[in-house]
């Protein structure tokens, strides 16, 4: 993922996200991920924070959404 995408999806979260839930899209989501992959610690952030916000509203989720945050799970388990 390139840098600027990288900025464009947080730039999407400082605008946009809530308590109560992200207005992202699946691509804006698997950015977000890739991005944490490569060692972006501000898309981390943001991954986590999308990560426990989904936690609480995951009866409304797409599957892309449920499979990210299966894979994300064990990294936030405690």
């Amino acid at each position: 993922m390139n840098p600027e995408n990288c900025e464009k999806v947080i730039e999407i979260l400082q605008c946009t996200h809530t308590t109560k839930s992200f207005k992202l899209n699946n691509n804006d989501l698997g950015k977000l991920f890739d991005s944490a992959q490569s060692g972006n610690e501000m898309a981390f952030v943001y991954l986590a924070e999308w990560f426990f916000t989904y936690a609480q509203i995951k009866e409304k989720a797409t599957p892309f959404e449920f499979a990210l945050y299966e894979t994300l799970k064990p990294y936030f388990e405690n």
